[in-house]
């Protein structure tokens, strides 16, 4: 049966800049409230199928924007890729072809600080398949940000933290790790999962529940629905690396640390901590994770906390140090024994970034170069940065460059997009998978 519903009206969140004194429409939100006079009547967490969408048109271009399904009551929608537009702009709410409402939006402008980051260089024809790339500032004032294929601002959300890293779930929600104490060291106190519409689903504080270590560098949702990230764990004199796992109620579930593994790592010498970087699931559940100052990856079981792979520096598996990751970042593992990772490289010991697939047999200790990307100077990260595959090639993220690229198999850089500021990854996303 059909509900009605109190109240339809659109919440536009806009972030714009100004461009040649012209705003930049670049997001709204549909947000249902039940306090208002009856006005529209729309189908309710599916219990009719007549009703599917609604349909948001520009009353002077009549152009349709994105219909929006129904959100489940109780959450907002929202819809990306506006056109630009200055002052009002005018919108017929409609449903099934009729139109039920009309209303007017004033759309605010993207704060001048913000400027600097969101206006994209782009050089050559970029192609990401109707996607969008996934960024976060890494400066303040800090936020999330989205853009489209020709470098346009088509979604974004400030913070008044600064946001350490954001990916996309495979849920299709947002997972943010947040810095609020403006901690020296660099930790995170905050985890939020949340919608693009701005619902917040989770939050996690440091000090409240099992949350007692400060979280460091990366967060992943697992595939059991809880929260697991890399933390600084201080023990005699020296700093090491581990993993806290948590539940949506911020209770702990789970715990592992390097302290029980000798480390080449001591107070004094190069670096005084593993320094991870990124932490990911592989198929079994089991978490891989990057350690920057080892020059290696490991795996580590999610239940007994074993260390199942150690591969890099000292543990090369048959490959020669040329052919080891130097300070390396962001690594997936692909599937069939696969891995992928963006190889940093260093200023004073090897002055340029590449893009690294390893095939590792870790039962026999025996590892192979798949394929090998060395990227140009002007792509060289020696901190932070990703890959993504795609296509014939590889979505690069350079974050010291401030740069995304397209690097195709042969090595050529088809094109790339050159931001005001640093990110610390780029994630392709398709909105079709957003939540």
């Amino acid at each position: 049966m059909l509900r009605t519903i109190i109240a339809f009206f659109l919440l536009v969140f806009v972030l714009s800049c100004q461009d040649d004194a012209e705003s930049r429409m670049v997001v709204a939100d549909i947000k249902i409230d039940r306090s208002t006079p009856s006005s529209v009547v729309l189908t309710v967490n599916g219990l009719d199928s007549g009703l599917k969408s609604i349909e948001l048109v520009n009353t002077e271009t009549q152009e349709v924007y994105v219909p929006i399904k129904f959100p489940v009551s109780g959450h907002n929608s929202f819809v990306i890729g506006l056109p630009k537009a200055s002052g009002l702009i005018s919108v017929d709410v409609k449903i099934n072809g009729e139109v039920v409402g009309h209303e007017q939006f004033e759309l605010p402008v993207l704060p001048e600080e913000y400027s600097g980051f969101v206006d994209v260089e782009i050089d050559g024809r970029p192609d990401l398949g109707g996607n969008y790339l996934l960024v976060n500032k890494m400066s303040q004032p800090s936020g999330v940000f989205l853009f489209d294929a020709n470098g346009e601002l088509v979604w974004s959300r400030l913070s008044d933290n600064f946001v350490k890293m954001v990916k996309l779930t495979s849920r299709g929600t947002l997972l943010t790790l947040e810095d609020g104490l403006n901690d020296k060291f660099g930790n995170g106190n905050l985890i939020y999962e949340t919608t693009f519409a701005g619902d917040t689903l989770v939050k996690l504080e440091y000090g409240q529940n099992g949350f007692d270590r400060m979280a460091h560098h990366d967060v992943v949702l697992t595939q059991r629905g809880t929260y697991a990230f890399i933390t600084n764990v201080h023990v005699d004199g020296f700093i090491v690396d581990g993993i806290t796992e948590l539940s949506a109620y911020g209770n702990k579930v789970w715990e592992w640390d390097m302290t029980s593994h000798v480390l080449p790592i001591r107070p004094g010498a190069e670096f005084s901590q593993p320094w991870g970087n990124s932490i990911e699931e592989d198929e079994n559940g089991n978490y891989l994770l990057s350690f920057r100052n080892l020059c290696q990856i490991w795996k580590v079981d999610a239940l007994s906390g074993e260390v199942i792979m150690k591969f890099g520096r000292g543990e090369g598996m048959g490959l020669s140090d040329k052919d080891l990751p130097l300070y390396q970042h962001h690594a997936q593992e692909l599937g069939l024994g696969n891995y992928l990772l963006y190889d940093n490289g260093d200023i004073e010991k090897r002055s340029h970034s590449r893009l690294i697939k390893y095939h590792i047999d870790n039962e026999n200790q025996l590892a192979s170069v798949e394929h090998v990307v060395e990227l140009p100077s002007s792509l060289f990260s020696p901190f932070m940065s990703s890959v993504e595959q795609y296509n014939d090639g590889y979505i690069s993220t350079s974050s010291i460059a401030k740069k995304v690229a397209f690097i195709n198999k042969d090595g050529q850089v088809k094109w790339t997009m050159q931001f005001g500021d640093r990110m610390f990854r780029a994630q392709l996303v398709n909105v079709s998978n957003v939540n």
